[in-house]
């Protein structure tokens, strides 16, 4: 995934 998003910390493959 993009870990350079402006997701709070996790790196994206969380959120995704």
């Amino acid at each position: 995934m993009n870990q350079s998003t402006v997701h709070p910390n996790t790196t994206d493959e969380s959120c995704q």
